[in-house]
């Protein structure tokens, strides 16, 4: 009722102010005149505005994920995903989004989005302490702070999500838009998988015949034309060291206090051990002059297999005890 009154009063000054202006003999239909009028008329319009601004608010368009699409791969999330077309047609059978791709493009992206927020939380259940009741902005943020997503990746995966946010609102049909859901989505799906613990078995059998390649496997063999051998070794050893922290500290959530002390003493020994291996190694004397340059590349080799070895077996282990519950 109110807002009714406001939108009387409104109209009712403009138009009286109108016919004044148009008293006066000299005046003619200038700009003020159009000015009043319309001014008149805005309140009467506002349906019409109203629900022009809910169309356009969620209209996806494809620039809209192309951009979002490029950011993800800039942010190098794809950059270690080498996803066989035989087998990724077998693998997206179960997504919904697939089928829906050709039939209902809104649909499609919504259903991605819930495959997309399904896949970020069975990741905070791996890595993060007391991973439930969270937004799913925190659980990216955490899941950066404790390194299982660069921030440049959280900050695109962010992105890519407040896209898919729109498709619910509705959206234009656009062939190219089925396309690429069919080929970026489970691309998405599949790089965030990839940094899941599966098993190995190391610890227990393989849910699978084929054998588990982990992400910085993959990403070392995608890296071997671009590193020089030695550069690639270096820098994925290191990625090894940070999985194995990240491990660690899921592990802290799903042990008992006896085994924890039992960890940390078994983890601190193997800290030891390699690092005096290390030195041993690098201390023999001439043994880059007796072993030369491939020499060197074979131990550091070696020391780089036995590191993911540990961490591939911390990780089985992360994996076993992920719903176990600490007895107290």
């Amino acid at each position: 009722m109110k807002k009714l009154l406001i939108k009387i009063l409104i109209s009712f000054v403009a138009l009286t102010l109108s016919i004044i202006h148009l008293i006066y003999p000299n005046l003619k239909l200038d700009t003020i005149f159009i000015c009043l009028l319309v001014i008149s008329i805005i309140p009467w319009f506002e349906i019409l505005f109203k629900s022009v601004e809910i169309n356009g608010i969620g209209k996806v368009e494809f620039r809209d994920l192309t951009k979002a699409s490029d950011e993800i791969s800039d942010s190098g999330l794809l950059a270690n995903i080498e996803i066989n077309t035989q087998t990724n047609n077998d693998s997206n059978i179960n997504y919904d989004f697939i089928e829906l791709a050709l039939q209902n493009q809104a649909l499609a992206l919504v259903s991605f989005r819930i495959e997309l927020e399904k896949t970020l939380k069975k990741l905070a259940n791996q890595f993060l302490k007391e991973p439930n009741n969270r937004s799913l902005t925190n659980l990216l943020k955490d899941l950066s702070n404790t390194g299982v997503l660069s921030s440049q990746e959280v900050n695109s995966l962010m992105d890519m999500i407040s896209t898919l946010n729109k498709a619910a609102h509705g959206m234009d049909y656009d062939p190219r838009i089925a396309e690429w859901i069919l080929e970026v989505c489970p691309k998405i799906l599949e790089s965030l998988t990839a940094k899941l613990n599966q098993p190995t078995g190391r610890m227990a059998l393989s849910e699978t015949s084929e054998p588990f390649k982990h992400w910085i496997d993959i990403s070392y063999e995608s890296n071997l034309n671009k590193l020089s051998d030695i550069e690639n070794i270096i820098y994925h050893q290191t990625l090894w060291e940070q999985e194995k922290c990240k491990i660690l500290c899921a592990l802290e959530t799903r042990l008992d206090q006896s085994i924890l002390s039992q960890l940390h003493a078994l983890n601190e020994g193997w800290n030891n051990q390699f690092t005096i291996e290390q030195k041993f190694a690098s201390n023999l004397p001439e043994i880059d002059i007796q072993t030369g340059s491939a020499g060197r590349l074979v131990r550091a080799m070696y020391f780089m297999d036995k590191k993911r070895e540990y961490v591939l077996w911390l990780s089985e282990i992360s994996n076993i005890y992920q719903d176990y519950q600490i007895p107290y």
